[in-house]
């Protein structure tokens, strides 16, 4: 059975998934509790204060990482070599040589370095995406005459990558490709034959993380899913929670024609995190929603004239709230748009602070 649980942020959906999840365990069902990778310590440290004994052993902790490594223990799939990134680049440099006299859009680029550099960034977009050679020559061959540059650019990138992919399949093992392969061995030999799934912390899947659902829907007994949204109705034109609203009609149409049962969403309209009106003013503007007006209480906007003095104005914030207030540092978070462009302001602001931080 599928079941989703629809909600804003703060309407209680983690604690609804959680205590479905623990309710199952207690039956001793098999449970799989499903979270991101950074959510997994918390998510276990919750479970197990929770359970004791012969329930907690009924429920296992998993993100699509951990459990495609459970998946590849139990069916195979761990004893090829993993693919480092000096591994890549040689690889790739042998599909291009050896491609080479097919390739037309790209044979004066096929010997450059930073071809291949294109390419491998070119491929792993692909197979995040969950787009491989096959798909691409059919693109191709469609658009044969619409546009035959974009068809002679896809079959010279199709023709790369299944010389690449080819490569990798005879010794090694890309972690690219592991949720996708743990997906087909789940399919196979029905790894989640009558398992209770409860699945939470996600705002969408990747095609291959798709494919995985999938397959619990097929062999499980319920699959609980938690989506930000505030309901299941597209609408007109793009929202904020387009793409959890498109997630959950390709699971329930992919549900209803495989003939699995699927319940009445769940809808969770009380916001339990906070009761100050600025803060719901400023996730209803955010939804594109015109709210009513509110005092400004818990925001402050502050106008920074680079990164660095960004992060100090926070950091001197946190320092504040610890010292004076008496907040924990495990209750503050800094959220920014792009981690990468922020690294390396952080870890020496927040240093000079005394602030712990973890990225």
């Amino acid at each position: 059975m599928l079941r989703l649980m629809l909600g804003l942020t703060g309407t209680g959906k983690t604690t609804q998934i959680f205590s479905r999840a623990m309710d199952s365990a207690k039956k001793h069902q098999r449970t799989i509790l499903l979270v991101p990778e950074q959510f997994s310590f918390q998510a276990e440290r919750t479970v197990y204060t929770s359970l004791t004994g012969e329930d907690a052993l009924s429920v296992a902790v998993l993100s699509f990482s951990r459990l495609s490594e459970n998946i590849f223990r139990a069916w195979g799939g761990l004893a090829r070599k993993r693919l480092t990134d000096t591994a890549k680049l040689v690889l790739m440099k042998l599909a291009v040589t050896e491609m080479k006299d097919t390739l037309t859009v790209y044979k004066r680029q096929w010997g450059r370095t930073s071809f291949l550099s294109t390419m491998l960034q070119t491929v792993e977009e692909l197979k995040q995406s969950g787009t491989y050679p096959e798909a691409l020559s059919a693109i191709a061959e469609d658009q044969r005459r619409k546009d035959p540059q974009l068809a002679a650019k896809l079959r010279d990138i199709s023709g790369i990558y299944g010389a690449y992919q080819a490569m990798i399949d005879r010794s090694y093992s890309d972690p690219l490709d592991d949720i996708a392969r743990a997906a087909k061995l789940a399919a196979e030999h029905r790894y989640f034959e009558d398992a209770s799934v409860f699945i939470d912390g996600f705002s969408f899947f990747s095609p291959p993380e798709r494919e995985m659902l999938f397959a619990m829907l097929e062999q499980g007994r319920e699959v609980c899913i938690s989506l930000t949204a505030d309901s299941l109705s597209a609408g007109e034109g793009v929202d904020i929670f387009t793409d959890q609203k498109s997630t959950a009609q390709k699971l329930i149409t992919y549900a209803r024609e495989h003939f699995v049962p699927v319940a009445a969403p769940v809808r969770l309209t009380e916001n339990r995190r906070t009761a100050l009106p600025s803060l719901f003013a400023a996730e209803e503007l955010a939804r594109g929603q015109r709210p009513e007006a509110a005092d400004g209480t818990g925001l402050c906007l502050f106008t920074a004239g680079d990164r660095y003095d960004e992060v100090r104005f926070a950091a001197a914030e946190m320092a504040r709230l610890v010292r004076e207030e008496g907040w924990r540092y495990r209750d503050l978070a800094l959220i920014c748009r792009d981690l990468e462009d922020y690294q390396t302001a952080i870890r020496s602001i927040f240093s000079a602070y005394g602030l712990p931080v973890f990225m």
